[in-house]
């Protein structure tokens, strides 16, 4: 399943959020909701009930829930607590890895140290980006709970010391 924010004119319209599978036609993204109804006409057909979205706002559920039972989907903004020895990462945002085929979640504290994320990926939980600037974990290593997502609170990208 995805979720994306409708493309609208209308101040009202345009801060829903669709919810169903994916398409682009012709260049253009569209979310196909469960109840998309498909009609015959002689030897043709037609799906109707698309609902455009802005492609920027796409993400897939991951197919996991936070702490309080919210779906989480790609371009959500997650908290946790964490009970290891890096607890000031804490806030990042879920992404999905494709080299990797799984669903990470990109702290935005920047790493102080270089290089010391190298002997902690042992396990396979931690991985770093190319430049060893991030710490990348699996989505499954800590419970999380959703605080925004990225299209309605970008100001949550913001890279702090939180």
């Amino acid at each position: 399943m995805y979720r994306a924010k409708v493309k609208s004119s209308d101040p009202v319209i345009s801060k829903r959020w669709a919810y169903g599978d994916k398409a682009t036609v012709e260049g253009r993204t569209f979310i196909i909701p469960d109840d998309a109804t498909i009609a015959q006409w002689g030897k043709n057909y037609g799906i109707f009930g698309f609902i455009e979205v802005i492609p920027e706002s796409v993400g897939q559920s991951t197919g996991l829930k936070d702490k309080a039972g919210v779906e989480i989907f790609g371009g959500d903004v997650v908290e946790c607590v964490r009970e290891d020895s890096f607890p000031d990462y804490n806030v990042g945002e879920i992404g999905y890895d494709t080299n990797r085929a799984c669903f990470l979640v990109r702290y935005f504290k920047k790493i102080q140290q270089k290089g010391f994320l190298k002997t902690l990926a042992k396990d396979g939980q931690i991985i770093s980006d190319t430049t060893n600037t991030y710490m990348y974990e699996k989505v499954t290593a800590w419970k999380f709970t959703v605080i925004g997502n990225t299209t309605d609170n970008p100001e949550l990208l913001q890279e702090t010391d939180r």
